[in-house]
């Protein structure tokens, strides 16, 4: 806002930034709002000045910078809050004056001098803003605050407490303008200010403060300041109540009845029958009795102030006093003053039942039976399966008739079951009762005796219980035969071993009783074994080998008889069980094992089965095979079944006999038990090698061609081919065959290589090497193997060809046409090599290929021809 060309008042706000551009002093005339400076000094410049405070401070003149670049800017030097300024705290309006004075440099010298009437006022007003909330920081509160309970209403200056107030270091209307209390209980509480400078606030009670109802309260102080929006602070205030001694002890009711039975003592806990609301202030009671009580009272009556206890001096007798009246006085401990009460506690002795009751005579009633029952020194003895039996019971009570005491009553407790025994009450005075008991049939195996717990009582408070213990006993009578603890026995011996031998013992009981119950043991007809007649103990008398008895089990029957009259008796069925012995060897079926195997079979092919037995039992009859001999040992294996497999893969060629393999069979027994055989096996040959040429005749060297005569005639041998193969049979023997040159030679299956056309082998006559290919196959089946082989030749050019005597020009042969003809598989071929002569019609093919060739001579002539 421009007031006046010469002074500006800027409003800024509540914080400044270093750096914020305040106000522009502008050099040129324009309509916004910038303060301008004249337009005629161009050598003008313009310097800062800021005026003190008030109290001629210059602080905050670094607070203001001039832009050193002449553009007029005025801008904050640092960054700054207004509230933290000391020329602003707490100010409404704080205002920053600033002048500016303009110079104009002198023409002739460097001096500057200030021009008239241009100094310009500069009036920064930085405007507080509500950014800070009210604080308790730095005041210091007392928690928890303790207070004695007591009724302040009216009496509020009784007591305060000064409370610091809140700050705020905001101004004006953004300064605290509200104090509130909150909080349970606020209601009985109220606070002032009571100095506006140092401001403090006073908290005081204003109601009833009892600890009994309330023993604290939880304030909270809120200080709210004028900002839009407000901002606030709370302080919590805790108040603890003090006890003071304000309440009386009293008894929970005015007046107590306390019953006691007569002959006894009495204790009566009066802690229990009082109660005081004060904690610690005359929290500690105390009991006395009332001087007022009556003499035989005080003769009775003591208190014990240590237990809190009343106390009888001695046991009470209700024919001396029925009932007592005791008036007991309870105080506290109170320091300043003791607070008491009064209550009264009536005591009325009860009368005690002295007499209990008691069983008189007893009487047995037999009915039509004699000796059947009796009764002897509480023993009631009955024959079992009896009837007619029963037992009367007389219960006498010597109390007074007068009173319930001497009214009986009972029960009786059957302590082993009560098996239908039926009780009646025959007949019931005071001071009389008669019980009667009924014998049902009872089996004495079921229950040899009955246990009865006769409890008999009286009426009287507390009642006079008596017990008495009658037994009753079953007599025995034989009806129940001897029964064995098993349904069956078995007992095990080992063979071979010397008698006599305890083998076990059979154990019979009999249900009855004495005599009754005594019995004989008796053994089935058996040779080897005896049984003891009284403990039903089994020996063996002889040696048994359980191999020669079938199953290796001897059955036998044991018969056990009691000696009632009549007697009962009851057999079972005993199994002798002989545990085997390793007492014999393995057999092997057979003391020698040929068996095949195939070349090439994987590793794990089955070879053969050795077969052995053993007639032992058990871990004895349990066999295991080894092969223990020689060095080929490693290459076979052999399982628990006694099958041989490969632990390698088999080359006949390498290989074709493994003989003399030395198989142990031993069984499981300690110690063990063995037998052993001897295994050949034979690998059988598969064809899987290809045949090869092992020397060709006349020898040639290497890379020379083989010479053929031009006129060598029919039959003349150009070579001789010896070839093997590794197989045998079939898969060994060989089979020669031409592949090229047919037309002209021939191969025997001697391995001979033969001319068989002298006209055709003259065509071939030069200097030129040719080949002559050779196959090589066997006669394996179902694959058949083969090589090929290759000799070079040439047809070598010569005026003649002639026989000497022997039919031969130097190292060929030749074989007359009739011994070619005649030829037959078996002559010149070697053992391992036949076969059949691939022979194809020579001649036919050699003038095919002579025609085939002038043609294509001629066709080449004509071509060049026509070209030049």
């Amino acid at each position: 806002l421009i007031i006046l060309p010469e002074v500006i008042v800027v409003s800024t706000g509540d914080d400044l930034y270093e750096g914020q551009e305040l106000v522009v002093l502008s050099k040129s005339k324009s309509n916004d709002g910038k303060l301008y400076l004249p337009e005629n000094e161009n050598n003008l410049v313009i310097e800062l000045f800021v005026k003190p405070d008030t109290k001629g401070n210059k602080v905050w003149k670094r607070y203001f910078l001039l832009s050193d670049t002449g553009d007029g800017r005025i801008t904050a030097g640092v960054q700054f809050d207004r509230d933290h300024v000391s020329h602003c705290m707490k100010q409404v309006t704080c205002l920053f004056n600033i002048n500016v004075v303009p110079k104009v440099a002198d023409e002739y010298t460097d001096r500057y001098y200030i021009k008239k009437d241009t100094e310009i006022a500069v009036i920064l007003m930085p405007k507080d803003a509500n950014d800070n909330a009210p604080s308790f920081k730095g005041r210091d509160f007392v928690n928890p605050i303790s207070i004695a309970e007591a009724d302040f209403r009216g009496n509020e200056d009784t007591w305060y407490l000064i409370v610091p107030a809140p700050v705020d270091l905001d101004a004006g209307i953004n300064d605290v303008q509200i104090c509130a209390l909150s909080g349970e209980g606020s209601h009985l509480f109220d606070l002032q200010l009571i100095d506006s400078d140092m401001k403090q606030l006073r908290l005081f009670p204003k109601g009833d403060l009892d600890r009994e109802t309330h023993s604290s309260y939880n304030l909270e102080i809120t200080a709210l300041d004028g900002g839009e929006p407000p901002k606030s602070i709370t302080a919590n205030v805790s108040i603890t109540i003090v006890d003071v001694n304000d309440n009386p002890p009293r008894f929970y009711k005015n007046s107590l009845v306390y019953n006691v039975t007569e002959d006894e003592y009495v204790t009566i806990n009066l802690s229990e029958y009082v109660y005081d609301l004060d904690t610690v202030m005359g929290g500690d009671l105390g009991f006395k009795l009332d001087v007022d009580n009556s003499k035989t009272v005080k003769e009775s009556f003591k208190v014990d102030n240590e237990k809190q206890q009343l106390m009888s001096y001695s046991m009470l007798d209700r024919e001396v006093e029925d009932m007592y009246v005791i008036n007991v006085i309870v105080y506290d401990s109170g320091v300043m003053y003791q607070l008491s009460s009064t209550g009264t506690l009536t005591i009325n002795v009860v009368d005690i039942n002295d007499w209990t009751p008691e069983i008189g005579n007893v009487m047995v009633v037999n009915g039509n039976v004699v000796d059947e029952c009796e009764f002897v020194n509480n023993v009631w003895r009955i024959m079992e399966h009896t009837f007619h039996c029963i037992l009367q019971i007389n219960i006498t009570d010597q109390d007074d008739t007068k009173y319930s005491n001497s009214l009986i009553g009972y029960s009786l407790e059957w302590g082993d079951g009560r098996r239908g025994f039926s009780v009646e009450t025959v007949t019931n005075t005071n001071g009389y009762l008669t019980v009667a008991i009924r014998y049902p049939d009872v089996d004495r195996e079921v229950q040899s005796e009955y246990r009865m717990i006769l409890r008999m009582w009286d009426h009287g408070n507390p009642r006079q219980e008596s017990i008495s213990n009658l037994l009753i006993e079953i007599v025995d009578i034989n009806d129940n035969q001897p029964s064995f603890n098993q349904s069956s026995y078995s007992f095990r011996v080992q063979e071979n071993l010397s008698p006599p031998i305890e083998l076990g013992c059979v154990v019979a009981y009999d249900a009855d009783y004495g005599r009754n119950s005594e019995l004989t043991y008796s053994l089935s007809r058996s040779n080897s074994i005896t049984i003891n007649s009284d403990t039903g103990c089994l020996t063996l008398n002889v040696s048994l080998d359980r191999e020669e008895i079938q199953r290796g089990v001897l059955q036998l029957v044991v018969c056990a008889e009691d000696s009632g009259i009549p007697s009962l008796n009851s057999t079972v069925s005993v199994l002798i069980i002989i545990s085997d012995e390793n007492d014999n060897d393995p057999v092997i079926t057979e003391d020698f094992y040929a068996f095949a195997i195939k070349e090439n079979e994987p590793e794990g092919s089955s070879i053969g089965f050795i077969t052995a037995v053993d007639v032992d039992y058990g871990i004895n009859g349990f066999l295991t095979y080894n092969i223990v001999s020689n060095e080929v040992g490693s290459y076979f294996q052999i399982d628990a079944t006694g099958l041989i497999t490969s632990n390698i893969i088999f080359d006949r060629e390498t290989r074709e006999f493994y003989s003399g393999i030395l198989v142990e069979v031993v069984d499981g027994g300690i110690p063990s038990r063995s037998a052993t055989a001897v295994c050949n096996i034979t690998v059988l040959d598969v064809n899987d090698n290809v045949p090869f040429v092992v020397r060709i005749d006349p020898p040639v060297p290497d890379e020379s061609p083989l010479r053929v005569p031009e006129h060598a005639p029919r039959g003349y041998v150009v070579a001789r081919i010896s070839a093997t193969d590794d197989d045998r049979d079939q898969a060994g023997m060989i089979v020669f065959s031409l592949l090229n040159h047919c037309e002209a030679f021939f191969i025997l299956q001697c391995g001979r290589i033969i001319v068989i056309d002298a006209e055709v082998l003259s065509v071939l006559a030069s200097m030129q090497v040719r080949k002559l290919d050779i196959l090589i196959a066997d006669k394996g089946s179902p694959n058949q193997l083969y090589s090929s082989h290759s000799i070079p030749f040439i047809v070598a050019e010569s005026k003649g060809f002639q026989l000497d005597n022997n039919g031969v020009e130097g190292i060929g042969e030749v074989l007359n046409d009739t011994v070619i003809n005649n030829i037959s598989y078996t002559d010149c071929r070697p053992s391992n090599a036949i076969g059949e002569a691939l022979r194809p019609d020579a001649r036919s093919s050699v003038w095919v290929s002579i025609l085939v060739a002038a043609l294509g001579f001629m066709l080449f002539i004509l071509f060049a021809i026509l070209i030049f």
